[in-house]
């Protein structure tokens, strides 16, 4: 630390050494003498006790040092030694940011001179020098000399940098070559941060200032003597580390007036998150318009008020002496031996798992030392949660509240807003302490405690659990346990990618968060392609890989709960080494509906889904039927019939005309030659227009758009085992063997239906007669709810 210093002092010679202190003789002189030199050995730095010269890094792999003899620095590296200073050695001094952790504040350290400030370095300038003011004792005048160059002046010259070209080339003496003995004076100019660090002791070399003929006018008494900044008070530096050579930098005595701007944290979707920046600062806006509409609702709802009336208030001491209500409230490091809620204490079971609730709080929080991590802490504490009585829930929740009011740590506070925003994604508090929580939301919206590194803050947390409450008290308590990603995304308020595909195989990337439902991500599905609303009827399915099972999502379940499945499910058959099953998600159309689409981007969904599974076979159709479609899908891609389409489609039958139609080899020439005629009587028709006119081939079809159920009637009226087709006008009752429809249910002629967990029932007929049939189908509930979207858009307008 003193070699910069010493390199420092030029032609002056180092400083005498402190005089030491004299102890008292105790039993002789020689004694005397022998501790005398040895303190004064010891108390010496090392190079000054083995008659050493001090060196410092001067940038460039070159060393300087100082001769004790004269004074005088010189440099070295490896063999090669000079007086003058190496152009390679004027290298940035090597500067690096750190944290100050009693304020949070970042000044900056230069490794080589161990100076530190508050303000970033301008290292360019430094190498560069600049025009410095002294004071002419003799004349008391102000001159200017430059740090690097040496030149001095009365009037202070423009500011230039010494790699800018020069209009004239200044003519330089040649530079000596290295004596073989120190030279009697060594001018070591100092560079403006080597003079900031010069002891009090020590006089830098400055050059003297230029002759003059005519001092120039003094300046008056009310201007300033501005002789540069002083050097940072140097606060007691820390303990050395034995694994680091070289301890700590210290900090500056004090803090900057002005903390540096954290930078924003980017605000989290309510449900998702697009990679669209317009609709990012859009959804920005509306977020931030709402949060203090949302605070609002929870006026008057503090929470004090709650744990006045809920919370165990006699807990100190051996007798159980009632606490103060602002000391239960408030943050505390010692672990809990009772729990907050009367109703958990009463309960031996709840306060076991109370308490133990607790120390994975404070373990994930870090008020308590524990060998787990705060994954394990968190991952644990939340598959508690998903299988406990709603009394802990609303302790877990009381808890969070208490550690979060009033935290000196800001640490500690972000873990712990952390940890409700997680706790938030898996469950619900009661309706009681509902408002109480938001209330909490509310009061923190404005608080200052941030993070070390200023990426996040106690109101950014705050905002997003505003916003997610009333979310989760409208979805309930999650069905499966969050994976560790969704975790520790959800923790950090970030949102989550997933991979949504359409039936040609085209793919979106849709980031969703905790919240997220399938109606969410079919409505942002919609809007990303463009225009595709609700009444489409386009929504989420779960799909196989091999395209054998399917399942429409239902619209209040969150997306993340079927991830989180499929990620046990694969887990379960690794264990017992067997081959799982692949899942995606797709986004087609689930109603039929509707015959007027809202955009060409839903004309041409629908219209991809139809060609898809009349090719696939999974609506069958008839001989004229397919090749009605199969010319119309010509048209659609290659327009006109003309010669290039005819060599385009000549052999290539199947990819338009399912298997079925086809299946008689003989019979393939002449359906082709019909489906190129048919192809020729479409001219004229745009690709929009082939589209419309396929699909509303395909509604004319009496089994489109059906969803298929498997059922077993109880009643000899139909076979053992059938089909329950769900169509956009009838349930129609199919046999499996012959796809033959036995019976259909028209909506208009069904009184009334029903469903079980094992069972679905429809009445057909009038008030007066009615025919009661009922199936065995563990589809019971879906084959409910589609059935009620569809007389849902039907019946309104005969009723009104």
């Amino acid at each position: 630390q003193k070699g910069t210093e010493l390199g420092a002092r030029g032609p002056t010679g180092p400083p005498s050494p402190p005089p030491l202190r004299r102890r008292t003789p105790r039993r002789s002189s020689i004694g005397k003498e022998a501790r005398g030199s040895f303190a004064a050995r010891r108390r010496q730095p090392f190079y000054k006790a083995q008659g050493l010269p001090k060196m410092t890094d001067a940038g460039g792999g070159w060393l300087a040092h100082v001769d004790p003899a004269t004074g005088a620095t010189y440099y070295a590296r490896g063999n090669d030694v000079r007086w003058e200073r190496p152009t390679e050695a004027s290298q940035a001094p090597k500067w690096q940011s750190r944290l100050d952790p009693a304020t949070g504040a970042t000044y900056y350290y230069n490794e080589s001179t161990r100076e530190t400030s508050w303000t970033p370095p301008e290292v360019e300038k430094e190498e560069a020098g600049e025009w410095r003011t002294r004071r002419d004792d003799a004349s008391g005048c102000d001159y200017y000399y430059h740090t690097v160059t040496g030149e001095t002046s009365w009037t202070k010259p423009e500011e230039r940098r010494l790699d800018e070209p020069e209009e004239e080339p200044r003519k330089l003496a040649p530079l000596p070559s290295p004596p073989a003995s120190p030279p009697k004076s060594s001018p070591e100019r100092t560079s403006p941060k080597m003079e900031r660090r010069v002891s009090p002791n020590v006089v830098a070399h400055v050059p003297p200032p230029p002759i003059m003929k005519e001092p120039p006018a003094r300046r008056s008494s009310t201007e300033l003597d501005y002789r540069g900044p002083a050097p940072p008070t140097r606060t007691e530096p820390p303990a050395r580390r034995p694994s680091l050579p070289v301890p700590p930098p210290p900090l500056p005595a004090s803090p900057p007036l002005k903390r540096p701007t954290p930078p924003s944290l980017p605000v989290t979707r309510t449900s998702l998150d697009t990679t669209s920046s317009e609709s990012e600062d859009n959804d920005s806006i509306a977020l931030s318009t709402s949060v203090p509409a949302l605070a609002q609702d929870y006026e008057g709802h503090d929470f004090p008020t709650f744990a006045k009336a809920h919370f165990q208030m006699h807990r100190k001491g051996l007798f159980k002496a009632r606490t103060e209500l602002d000391k239960i409230c408030r943050w505390k490091r010692a672990t809990m031996k009772l729990a907050l809620l009367e109703s958990c204490c009463r309960d031996a079971d709840l306060l076991a798992e109370a308490l133990q609730a607790h120390r994975n709080v404070t373990g994930y929080m870090g008020d308590r030392s524990s060998s787990k991590n705060k994954d394990g802490h968190r991952t644990k504490l939340i598959g508690q949660l998903l299988r406990c009585k709603q009394e802990l829930r609303d302790e877990v929740y009381c808890q969070l509240v208490k550690q979060t009011t009033l935290n000196p740590s800001s640490e500690s506070a972000i873990r712990g807003w952390e940890l409700l925003l997680s706790v938030l994604s898996t469950c619900p508090p009661s309706e009681q302490l509902a408002p109480h929580v938001g209330w909490h939301f509310g009061e923190h919206l404005s608080s200052t405690q941030e993070s070390a590194d200023y990426t996040q803050s106690v109101a950014s947390y705050a905002e997003k659990c505003l916003v997610a409450l009333p979310q989760v008290m409208k979805l309930g308590c999650r069905r499966e346990k969050p994976t560790l990603l969704e975790a520790q995304a959800t923790s950090k308020g970030e949102g989550i990618p997933v991979r949504a595909y359409l039936v040609d195989g085209r793919h979106l990337t849709i980031k969703i968060d905790a919240w997220t439902t399938a109606l969410d991500l079919a409505d942002a599905l919609g809007s990303e392609l463009g225009g595709v609303s609700r009444q489409d009827g386009l929504r989420v399915f779960e799909v196989s890989d091999e395209a054998l099972q399917e399942r429409c999502l239902d619209d209040d379940e969150r997306v993340l709960d079927v991830l989180a499945y499929w990620d046990r499910m694969q887990l379960q058959d690794k264990k017992k080494r067997r081959k799982s099953a692949h899942y995606k998600l797709m986004y087609k159309v689930r109603y039929f509906y509707t015959d007027t689409l809202s955009s060409p981007c839903a004309e041409e969904l629908h219209y991809q889904q139809a060609r898809q599974d009349i090719l696939d076979e999974r609506y069958p159709c008839s001989l004229p039927e397919a090749c009605t479609l199969a010319a119309l899908a010509l048209q659609e891609q290659y327009g006109d019939r003309n010669d290039h389409s005819l060599r385009v489609v000549q052999g290539h039958l199947a990819d338009h005309v399912p298997p079925s139609a086809r299946s008689d080899r003989d019979l393939i020439a002449s359906l082709e030659q019909r489906v190129l005629k048919l192809y020729g009587k479409l001219r004229g028709y745009s690709p929009e227009d082939a589209r419309r006119a396929y699909v509303s081939t395909c509604r004319a079809i009496p089994v489109y758009g059906a969803a298929y159920f498997e059922a077993r009637p109880k009643t000899t009226e139909y076979p053992s085992q059938v089909v329950l087709a769900v169509t956009a006008t009838s349930l129609l009752v199919v046999d499996p063997s012959s796809r033959a429809v036995l019976k259909s249910f028209s909506y208009g002629s069904v009184v009334t239906w029903g469903h079980s967990s094992a069972s679905f029932v429809v009445v057909e007929g009038d008030e007066v007669s009615h025919t009661k049939v009922q199936f065995a189908t563990p589809h019971g509930r879906e084959m409910n709810d589609l059935i009620r979207a569809y007389v849902e858009a039907l019946v309104p307008s005969s009723e009104d």
